[in-house]
C-alpha cells in the first residue's frame, strides 16, 4: 500500500505479432484499492484485490492485483523491563503501517543480543539468566523494534525449612531443606544458604542441613539466605523399640512406629543399611570387619512389624506380611532366588505371606498366617525340613503338612509348635 508497480501492455495481430505505435487504454476495477494511470503505473491504495484492465482497438487484458499492506515499523512493549534470575516476563511486539495502523496476522521473530544475560522464546517470553542487560530484538518484514531488558537477582524474602517438625533418634540422622522464596511466594534456586542449632549439645547440623541428634531434648534448627531466616523444631528422642534380635554378632530391632535398626558387625550387609565403619572387630571373623556401634536404619523405608537376626543375616516382616532378607546369602538364605549377598533388604520369592519369620545360621524359616512352614538357604542336613539335602534359594515346604504356631531356627536345625503343643523338629541331631 502506498507503493506502486509499471504494467505494460503488449497488443498483437491474430497470428500473435507484436504491434507496435497503438493507443492503448487503462482501468481498474476498484480503485480504492488501487488505481491506474494512462501509462499502466499502478498505485496501491488499500489493502485488498483489485482488476486492471489494458483495452487496445477493442481488445483488452488484465492483470489481477493483489494490494497488501507493508509492515513500516515495529514496537516492543514493555521497554525498558526488568527480570529476576530464573524468572520471565513476556514481551509484544505490534507491527505497524506508515500511518501507525495495526498489523495483525504478520510473522515476527525474536532474538537476544545477549543470551549469556536473557533468553527470549519464539512467542518474546524473556527468561533472565545472569545479572546484566540485554536487547531484545522483535523484526517483522525487515522493520525491527527492541526491548531493553535488565536482569537482577531477586532478592529473598521468605526461608521455609522442610520438615519443619522433625524427630530424630539418639545417633540418627534427619536431612532438612530450606526453599528461598521471592516476595510473590516464587522459589529462589543458587542461593546461598547457612545453617545453624541453637543447641548443639542437643542437635547439631552441617552445612547442608543434615541433622544429627546428640541427646534427649528440643532444637531449633534455623536456615538463613540473605538475611532470611527459616527454622524447624527438631526432637532427639531415643530409639524405643518395640523388639528385638540378636544375631551372631549383630542386633536388629523394630521401633514403636515400625522401623527396623540393626547394628555390630556388617561383615555381609547384615545391618541392612549405609554404615560407617566405626569399629572393628575380630571375634567371628578375623580383623578389620566393618560395624556400627550405633542403630544404623535399614534401607528401603519398609514398615516392618517384627526382625530376625542370623549368624550373618537378617529376615524382617512387613506389617503386610511380606518377608525381605538382607546380609549374607552364599547359602540362599536371603530366599530370593539366588546366592548374591545383598546389603539392602530384597523380597523372598514366591510371593508367599508370612505371620512369623526366623533367621538361623546359613538358613531361614517363616510360618504362613495359615500355619504352613516353609524354609530355605542351607541345607546340608536337613534344615529346610523337606526330607531333602539339598539347598534352596528360594521358599521350600517342610513336609508333613503340620499346622504351626510359632517356629524357630537354630543353627542347624528348627523347630515347630503346633496348636495342639507338640512340638517338631528337624534338621542336626548330634549332641557335639
Amino acid at each position: 500500500m502506498g507503493a506502486t508497480a509499471q504494467l505494460t501492455a503488449t497488443p498483437k495481430d491474430a497470428n500473435g505479432t507484436a504491434l507496435t505505435g497503438r493507443v492503448v487504454t487503462w482501468a481498474s476495477d476498484n480503485t480504492t484499492v488501487a488505481t491506474v494511470s494512462s501509462m499502466g503505473l499502478v498505485g496501491g491504495v488499500a489493502q485488498g484485490q483489485a482488476t486492471i484492465t489494458a483495452t487496445s482497438e477493442g481488445q483488452s487484458g488484465t492483470a489481477a492485483l493483489t494490494v497488501v499492506v507493508l509492515v513500516a515499523s515495529v514496537t516492543v512493549t514493555p521497554t525498558p523491563a526488568t527480570v529476576g534470575i530464573g524468572q520471565t516476563v513476556q514481551l509484544t511486539a505490534t507491527p505497524k503501517d506508515a500511518n501507525g495502523n495495526v498489523l495483525t496476522g504478520r510473522v515476527v521473530t525474536w532474538a537476544s543480543n545477549n543470551t549469556a544475560v536473557a533468553t527470549v522464546g519464539s512467542t518474546g517470553l524473556v527468561s533472565g539468566v545472569a545479572q546484566g542487560q540485554a536487547t531484545i530484538t522483535a523484526t517483522s518484514e525487515t522493520k525491527s523494534g527492541t526491548a531493553a531488558i535488565t536482569v537482577i537477582q531477586v532478592p529473598v524474602a521468605s526461608v521455609t525449612v522442610t520438615p519443619a517438625t522433625p524427630t530424630v533418634f539418639l545417633g540418627q540422622t534427619v536431612q532438612l531443606t530450606a526453599t528461598p522464596k521471592d516476595a510473590n511466594g516464587n522459589v529462589l534456586s543458587g542461593r546461598v544458604v547457612t545453617w545453624a542449632s541453637d543447641n548443639t549439645a542437643v542437635a547439631t547440623v552441617s552445612s547442608t542441613g543434615l541433622v544429627t541428634g546428640v541427646t534427649q531434648g528440643q532444637a531449633t534448627i534455623t536456615a538463613t539466605s540473605e538475611a532470611k531466616n527459616g527454622t524447624a523444631a527438631v526432637a532427639v528422642v531415643s530409639l524405643m523399640l518395640a523388639e528385638f534380635s540378636a544375631g551372631g554378632v549383630h542386633t536388629c530391632g523394630v521401633t514403636t512406629s515400625d522401623g527396623a535398626f540393626c547394628w555390630g558387625s556388617n561383615s555381609s550387609g547384615q545391618l541392612g543399611g549405609s554404615a560407617a565403619s566405626e569399629c572393628e572387630i575380630s571375634y567371628y571373623y578375623g580383623s578389620g570387619v566393618p560395624c556400627s556401634t550405633t542403630a544404623v536404619p535399614v534401607a528401603g523405608g519398609f514398615a516392618f512389624a517384627a526382625v530376625s537376626a542370623g549368624r550373618s543375616h537378617t529376615c524382617g516382616l512387613t506389617t503386610g506380611g511380606a518377608a525381605y532378607c538382607w546380609g549374607d546369602n552364599v547359602q540362599g538364605q536371603l530366599g530370593d532366588g539366588s546366592t548374591i549377598s545383598s546389603g539392602t533388604p530384597v523380597p523372598v520369592a514366591g510371593g508367599l505371606m508370612f505371620g512369623a519369620v526366623s533367621a538361623g545360621d546359613g538358613f531361614t524359616c517363616g510360618l504362613t498366617a495359615s500355619g504352613a512352614a516353609y524354609c530355605w538357604g542351607y541345607n546340608g542336613v536337613g534344615e529346610l525340613g523337606n526330607g531333602t539335602t539339598t539347598n534352596s534359594p528360594i521358599p521350600v515346604a517342610v513336609t508333613g503338612m503340620l499346622t504351626f504356631t510359632t517356629l524357630s531356627t537354630g543353627d542347624s536345625h528348627a523347630c515347630g509348635l503346633t496348636s495342639s503343643g507338640a512340638v517338631y523338629c528337624w534338621g542336626a541331631n548330634r549332641s557335639a
